[in-house]
């Protein structure tokens, strides 16, 4: 089996769902559970009536469910590798009549997608149970579902200023691209804690990152002797590309390293993987 079949693909996905299901429920708890804490520490505040108010306490509340989500998203792709730390779990694996591109996208997309339509569930379903409940006690607020996505897709106003100041398309563009390669960067750190790490890859990974961080804070500030300004002025704008190239190269290393690791694994050995 050398080509990829969307039967064979679809058939790995179904099994895979099957098998984890009561892990799958658990995260769709712990996301329900998040944000209906958040929706009781935002919401249940009885001197709070102003339209101004309310509006504030959606936009806290979607900020808050923007980074339960990141949090949720991080943790998906922590469990990209974690059932394949025994040696029963690593058996099924490699004895699934499939290619390993099938299984490796399987389990990317139920990481990814998975744990994306997992949060979706459960945040759903804890702004409904507030919408449900609060009315009872005397306090009854809008959906925070539509300031969640608006907060996430809508458009700002002032498309061409960056903390107030007006800078031109193109570096407004990279400043964002910046943004974006870098969330997707944490994302691929954590795929590949999941590949090396055995046992608690999210913890792990979270504090190797916060060290790294804290590190390149450092070396940045104290060797370098300035913080570096990015958004200064439109000359900058090459310097943002290249630190965009930069990014973007990790991210595919860190693919790479992933991928590699999935298609080594063996059954037996003081490692799981084969070098």
């Amino acid at each position: 089996m050398k080509n990829f079949d969307l039967g064979r693909f679809g058939h790995v996905l179904r099994l895979d769902v099957q098998q984890n299901r009561r892990r799958y429920l658990k995260y769709l708890a712990a996301c329900y559970l998040a944000c209906l804490l958040v929706e009781l520490l935002v919401f249940y505040k009885p001197s709070r009536h102003g339209a101004d108010l309310v509006a504030a306490m959606l936009h806290t509340a979607a900020n808050s469910f923007i980074a339960i989500q990141f949090w949720a998203m991080l943790a998906g792709a922590s469990a990209l590798f974690e059932n394949l730390n025994t040696k029963g779990g690593r058996q099924a694996e490699l004895t699934l009549p499939a290619t390993n591109a099938e299984k490796f996208l399987s389990r990317y997309l139920l990481s990814t997608v998975g744990f994306l339509a997992l949060f979706l569930t459960g945040f759903v379903a804890a702004d409904l149970t507030r919408m449900a409940v609060f009315p009872m006690l005397g306090h009854s607020f809008p959906s925070a579902v539509p300031v969640v996505f608006e907060t996430l897709f809508g458009r700002s106003d002032s498309l061409i200023t960056i903390n107030g100041e007006a800078v031109s398309r193109a570096l407004y563009v990279q400043v964002h691209l910046v943004a974006t390669l870098s969330m997707i960067l944490t994302h691929a750190c954590y795929l590949v804690g999941s590949a090396l790490l055995r046992k608690n890859a999210f913890v792990l990974t979270s504090l190797a990152l916060f060290v790294l961080a804290v590190a390149a804070g450092w070396v940045t500030v104290e060797l370098a002797g300035a913080r570096f300004e990015l958004f200064t002025s439109v000359d900058d704008t090459w310097q943002l590309a290249c630190l965009n190239a930069v990014l973007f190269v990790l991210i595919v290393g860190c693919y790479w390293l992933t991928w590699r690791r999935f298609t080594r694994i063996q059954v037996i050995g003081r490692k799981w993987w084969r070098p």
